[in-house]
Formats: structure tokens, sequence, C-alpha cells
């Protein structure tokens, strides 16, 4: 990139020898007798010839001299000739100098797009923040005469390239490219935020993001202030930073599918799994069942007790398979609902049922209002989360104090409530206990067997129903697990709101 044309404001040595080249000619013609007529044109010319190889002013400085000289050596009657070879010349070399500018500025912009082009061309093949910003100070160190620094920000730390490895920075010169970076303005010298610096500071990356600052010590000082240099530098930070926003981007959009792909996969291996194992342990506790019918009274205590506790946990076993197969549901696929208008007595008689050997040593008590209330719902969902929440409460209460059930209506809404008198929930762990895998602190699950998954499904079954499920300390101890379910189920357009309806 070439630098600017020469401002200075007196002559140079080129300008005065041609001045004084072509004043020695003019006085050897004039000797020689030559008029003003024949003179003007050859002057002309010289002055013309001489702007030609001038930078800037200096073609000026030529006319002016040369018309000065001329006016001098001109007799009375030539003054005139004088004037105009004046006016003349001083606007030849204003046109000379004008179009030497824009032929100046047209190069200057071509070899500034051509810089542009091969760094945006060469930031396209690279992949990662270090050969993003190592590529880029490559191609500008050659290409521009000015000194450039980059500066990354990754948390805490602010690195700078240093030959082929990004190293941390002293503290003390973190100040102006954290500040540029957050605030995505320019600082340092040449601007009115710490202007004492000894470089300018541009912020690299896009307005959406920006990851850092590229700092600019000029050789030229007074560059500092040529809008035209400091916008190109602007233009390079932000190309840069559009380089390393679509590598984020790239890197962010690789984590993501990555992350589904393995949930997926996940999915699919936990549904196929739990498929395989629900067929035969059904059909183990269809046997159990069978074998303790055709034993009768007539088989030993021990054998009964035996045969009990395998089929309790065979029970545990078929809900923890019910539970990982509508996770896998719930989290793998759009669910739709097969709703139907359900009597809310036959869910929670039904739930109660599958846990009456876990509920014998608890006393049951029910409450439900006292008309039969349709609500519309999966029931077979609703009744996994009753079951969920009454084996919850089974497990972390003691034998022989109660379990309530509760439903009513209030507003538009079906609320349902499974109450307990166990150890409780603590407040800071009451917004978690609907995460997956969460079970409580190690000493309060200890002996207690259980995967985490139970009251994060009855989240995700209330939630996809259109309901909400809260956990509430109780008083005197204890936990009520509170979930409401929407009345109202649009049908065909219209919307069927009585929750008494009957079949």
């Amino acid at each position: 990139m070439q630098h600017a044309l020469s401002k200075l404001l007196i002559p140079t040595t080129p300008t005065l020898l041609s001045i004084l080249a072509l004043s020695g000619v003019e006085l050897i013609l004039r000797l020689r007798g030559m008029g003003y007529d024949t003179l003007g044109p050859l002057l002309l010319f010289g002055i013309v010839f001489s702007s030609v190889f001038v930078d800037g002013i200096q073609g000026y400085y030529t006319a002016f001299g040369i018309s000065l000289v001329s006016a001098l050596l001109a007799r009375s009657e030539e003054q005139g000739a004088v004037r105009i070879f004046g006016l003349t010349t001083l606007g030849v070399t204003f046109c000379i100098a004008r179009l030497k500018y824009l032929r100046y500025k047209a190069i200057l912009q071509s070899e500034r797009a051509e810089v542009l082009y091969r760094l945006s061309r060469d930031l396209t093949r690279r992949n990662g923040k270090l050969a993003l910003i190592y590529s880029a100070a490559t191609i500008l160190r050659k290409e521009v005469p000015d000194t450039l620094d980059f500066y990354l920000v990754e948390g805490n730390q602010i690195l700078k390239l240093h030959g082929t490895e990004l190293k941390p920075v002293d503290e003390h010169l973190r100040t102006l490219p954290d500040w540029v970076c957050r605030t995505g303005e320019a600082a340092g010298r040449g601007t009115e935020t710490l202007s004492g610096a000894d470089a300018l500071f541009l912020p690299l990356g896009t307005d959406q993001h920006r990851f850092g600052a590229l700092s600019v010590q000029f050789r030229d000082p007074s560059d500092y202030y040529d809008q035209d240099k400091r916008k190109v530098y602007e233009t390079i930070a932000k190309q840069i930073g559009e380089a390393l926003e679509r590598d984020q981007e790239a890197v962010n959009g690789f984590q993501t599918n990555l992350v589904q792909e393995g949930e997926k996969l996940r999915s699919s291996l936990l549904r196929s799994l739990s498929h395989d194992l629900r067929t035969p342990l059904t059909g183990i506790q269809g046997s159990i069942e069978l074998l303790k019918m055709k034993l009768g009274e007539g088989d030993t205590p021990e054998n009964h007790e035996l045969l009990e506790s395998v089929s309790e946990e065979l029970g545990w076993l078929l809900r923890m398979m019910d539970n990982i197969l509508s996770l896998t549901r719930f989290e793998s696929e759009r669910v739709i609902l097969r709703k139907e208008s359900e009597p809310v007595e036959d869910v929670v008689g039904s739930a109660v049922r599958v846990l009456s050997k876990r509920l014998a040593t608890h006393p049951i008590e029910i409450r439900l209002p006292d008309s039969i209330l349709m609500v519309p719902m999966e029931s077979a969902l609703i009744e996994q989360v009753l079951v969920n929440l009454l084996d919850n409460a089974a497990k972390y209460s003691d034998p022989h104090t109660p379990i309530e059930i509760e439903v009513k209506v209030e507003g538009d809404m079906a609320v349902f409530s499974v109450s307990d008198r166990g150890r409780g929930i603590a407040l800071e762990d009451l917004g978690r206990v609907f995460e997956k895998f969460e079970r409580g602190k190690p000493e309060e699950i200890r002996g207690i067997r259980g995967t985490g998954l139970g009251l994060s499904i009855c989240k995700a079954i209330i939630e996809a129903h259109g309901g909400t499920i809260q956990a509430i300390p109780r008083e005197g101890g204890g936990t009520i697990f509170r979930f409401t379910l929407p009345l109202e189920v649009e049908t065909n357009g219209s919307c069927a709101s009585d929750p008494h309806n009957r079949r």
C-alpha cells in the first residue's frame, strides 16, 4: 500500500532545479532576441513536463516561479501576455496535479481492494481462531507498512498473537483491548478515548459478536487522523471478525448436531432396550402370579414371601421401564396426546391398585368431588404420574404415616395433589426436584432405590397436557405434589367444557 502524497509546503530540490533550468533557458533565448509569442509556448511545455514528475503542490511552485521570472524579463508591451501565461500555467498545473491525485487514489483503492480480496479469500479457507488470526497477520504484515497486533478475548484472559501462538498479555496491557472489545468502539491514539496510547485499537468483530481488538501503529504519525486509512483498517477488522464469527457458528453448529445425534442415539437405545426388557418382565410377572395361584395356601410362608418379594421387584422394574419409555417418547419426538374425557376416580383407583403392595403400610386417604369429574387426558400417562408421585411419597415417608390424594376443581382446571408426612424437601432443592436424575443429597437417599427420573417424567407429561406441577413444603412436615389439568379440550373447532359430563 503506497504512502500519501507529499504535503510539504516548501519547494523541493527537483522543483528548484526545474525553475532554475527553465529560467536559464528563458534568459538565453531572450538574449538571442526571441519574442514572448514564441517563448511562452516553450516555457509552458517545460512547466507541464516538469509538473508530471513532481508531487502535490510542487507543480504550482514551478509555474509561479517561471511566471515571476517572465514578468521580470518581459518588456512593457508583453506584460499582458505574461499575466495570461501565468494564469494558464497555474491552471494547467492544477489540472495535472488533480489528474495525478485521482490516478493515485484509483491505484490506492485498487491496491486496498486487492489486499482485502486476498485476505477474504484466505480467511474462507481457514478454520479455528488461531489459524484465522495467524493467516490474517501473515498477509497484512506483508502488504501494509504499519505495525499490526492482534488481541483475542477469551473468558477472563486477553491473548496476543506472538508468532504462531496466542499468549496471555500482562495486566497493564489489558485495558485498551478489553475496553474496545466490550464497547465495540475505537480507542487509543487518534481518538478521544485514551488518546495517549501509542497505537489505534479497533474492535475485532461484528455488531453482534466481538472477539478482541486490532492494534495499528501507523508509520506516518499524520495517518492517525487520515479517515480513509482508518476506514481501511476498520474494514479489515470487521472482515476478520466475520470470519471468526462464521468459525464460531460452525463450531456451535457441530457441537449442537453432535449433542442432538447423541441424544437420538441414546433415546433409540433406551427405547429399544426398554421394549426388549419389558416384554419378558411382563411374562415373568404373569408366571409368578400363576405360580402363586397354583401353590395356593399349601406352600410354606417362606416361599410365599419369596414370591411376593420377586413380584414386587418385578413391579419396580416394570415401572422403571415405563418411565424410560415415556422419557424417550417425550424427548425424541413431538408428542401428540390421545386425549379422552376420563373419570378421575378410575385413574386414581387404578394408580392405587398398581401400588397396592407398595402402599400396604400407609393409610391412603382419597378425597374426590361429590359428582363424577370428567377430565380430558391420556389416562395411561396421568396414571403413570400418580404412580410415580405415590411411589415417591411411600419411599420418602415412614411406614404407617398417611398418604393423601385429593382432586378438586379450581376455575377451568382440575387440581390433583398427593401429600405425605415424610422428611420433606429443603427450600433450596425445590427448584431442582423435577430435573432428570435429581435424587437429593446423598445422606437423604441412603438406602432408597431410584433412578431420579420419576418426577422429571411427571413434569413432561403434565406440561404436555397443558398443565403445571409443583412441589410445596407441607406444614408440620412432608411435601405436597400438586398438578393441574385443563378441563376444556378443543374438538373440531369447538370447546367441550363441562367437567361433570357422565358417560
